[in-house]
């Protein structure tokens, strides 16, 4: 069934008027029409089962059949620190962290960072990059959208960092994954470098902040998918996939 994000709350009545964004993606795109029957959510935990009832050229009116409270978060709190990457593989990135239950992503600016982004842009990429979480909750059920921050340098980063258990991808590092404890309660963060790698001297000063370095293993990962693998492995070790 398709599922579709309410940027405004949905209100407790049983007859509502879809908003504009959802009206153009599920009559104009998808072709609804009355009789078919749609989920929508708005950020808050709930999902609602709702039926179209009326149609015209400018709106759509909907019977919400069923609200319930339906959790498919992780029962971790992962923060994914990504080095900013060129458009398709950030967006890429972001839409999977998404699907593998990330709660926070926060995209740093690094030494070796080939990517810029314009002040005068920055608000279109923030609003593209919130449009592909909207759409990975979208297909992956998820209720609450995760976090995206602007921006930032790791220097400006790091002093504000409130996260307990800190792990920094490390290809030589001899300590692995499964040898650490992640308590569940408790925010994880995991950076990942650019294309280049980080500097020794960002190593050296993410050491000095309890960062954790860890390898993933003999080969290098390219870092677009060095993320979603210490993702995954996470989930597998602690979180949703432990009990598969």
């Amino acid at each position: 069934m398709a599922r579709f994000y309410c940027s405004t709350r949905i209100p407790n009545e049983p007859t509502w008027c879809l908003p504009e964004t959802v009206f153009h993606h599920a009559v104009r795109v998808l072709r609804m029409s009355i009789g078919d029957q749609l989920t929508l959510f708005d950020g808050t935990g709930y999902e609602y089962l709702a039926q179209i009832t009326e149609v015209d050229k400018h709106k759509a009116l909907v019977n919400i059949t069923r609200q319930q409270l339906m959790s498919r978060e992780s029962p971790l709190n992962l923060c994914l620190a990504q080095a900013l990457l060129n458009h398709d593989k950030m967006d890429w990135v972001i839409q999977k962290a998404v699907e593998l239950g990330v709660k926070e992503i926060t995209p740093l600016i690094t030494e070796r960072s080939i990517v810029k982004i314009a002040t005068d842009k920055m608000q279109q990429r923030m609003e593209r990059w919130q449009n592909i979480i909207i759409s990975a909750c979208e297909q992956s059920g998820r209720n609450i959208l995760p976090i995206i921050t602007e921006p930032i340098s790791l220097s400006h980063w790091l002093p504000s960092l409130t996260a307990s258990q800190r792990i920094v991808l490390k290809p030589n590092s001899r300590e692995r994954l499964d040898q650490l404890t992640i308590n569940k309660k408790e925010q994880v963060v995991f950076i990942v470098g650019p294309e280049g790698g980080l500097s020794d001297e960002e190593i050296a000063l993410l050491l000095t902040h309890q960062f954790t370095g860890i390898s993933l293993g003999p080969r290098i990962l390219r870092t677009e998918t060095a993320g979603l693998a210490v993702l995954s492995c996470a989930q597998l070790l602690w979180g949703d996939f432990n009990n598969l």
